[in-house]
């Protein structure tokens, strides 16, 4: 049985770029390894957060979230210089449906999260108030163009955030904010194989790596490495994965297959066949993501 960490989901209402996944089929893909719990939330490319442009190119134009006011923020388009919405949050209603479709297949759910510096609390406050039943937030600073260090929530419950290669969400911008934050904090994609963040994590008791999805970041290792932070000689996929385990320690590390970016199985497939002894594997595929989000054994 596995514990998948890092799940995006599509709903039927959403108009999305790309990667359409849909609450049933994932749970179909889940029972097909054998079950077990996953942690969900929105696929974040839809047409609501995107310049209506990017869906007529079929293209990503970047936008940035720009505060308002301790309530409201706006979210603008760099590449039209265009402002395409102003409001509190533009996916409480999605965020709100989807937990609620999550509860009939017992999944649980973070509420993405997507405010600058002054208006993020107001978010984040609506749903410890309202919807407590959110296990926690997700964060991309990337698709916000804003620093993930310059960030301030006020909450107890763990927040995951995408990491990249970039100024608004490496590592070291999350580290800084988990530093400062009471709850615990999720780097996902295995904080880019930074061999730095690695070993700083190892030493910090609220922060854990995913691993999503390993296979896809090796492949981008191979043809694109200016998009990890990898340093590191290996002989192979797996050498690089013991190397990386080595730094950081078994014990922070959570198996995430970022579908549908990655596949489920495959992910699966992968970690089940590495020479691990049955403590640590049970740690990676399930026991630690219990840890990190504050979940009974």
């Amino acid at each position: 049985m596995v514990f998948d960490t890092h799940v995006h989901i599509t709903l039927q209402s959403q108009k999305v770029l790309h990667h359409r996944l849909s609450l049933s089929d994932y749970v179909s893909e889940l029972n097909s390894v054998g079950g077990g719990r996953a942690i969900i939330f929105l696929n974040s490319f839809d047409s609501d957060y995107c310049c209506p442009k990017s869906f007529e190119d079929v293209r990503l134009h970047k936008s940035a979230v720009v505060d308002c006011d301790e309530k409201e923020y706006q979210i603008k388009c760099v590449c039209c210089n265009t402002t395409h919405y102003k409001g509190e949050d533009v996916f409480r209603e999605e965020n709100v449906e989807l937990l609620k479709a999550a509860n009939k297949f017992n999944l649980d759910t973070l509420a993405f999260i997507t405010a600058p510096k002054k208006s993020i609390q107001n978010q984040i406050d609506y749903y410890e108030n309202y919807y407590p039943g959110f296990l926690g937030y997700k964060i991309h600073p990337t698709i916000m163009m804003y620093p993930a260090e310059n960030l301030c929530v006020k909450s107890a419950k763990t927040i995951v955030f995408h990491s990249g290669n970039d100024y608004y969400s490496s590592p070291h911008q999350i580290i800084k904010f988990a530093k400062r934050y009471e709850g615990n904090v999720v780097i996902a994609h295995f904080a880019r194989f930074d061999k730095s963040s690695l070993q700083t994590i190892s030493k910090m008791d609220n922060v854990w790596v995913d691993t999503s999805p390993f296979t896809y970041l090796y492949s981008l290792l191979l043809n694109k490495p200016h998009r990890l932070c990898c340093e590191n000689e290996h002989k192979g996929i797996n050498d690089l994965l013991y190397h990386l385990i080595d730094m950081v320690g078994c014990e922070k590390v959570l198996f995430a297959s970022d579908s549908p970016w990655g596949n489920l199985s495959d992910e699966v497939n992968f970690i089940k066949g590495l020479n691990f002894n049955d403590d640590e594997l049970k740690k990676i595929l399930y026991t630690n993501a219990c840890d990190a989000f504050n979940i009974d054994k």
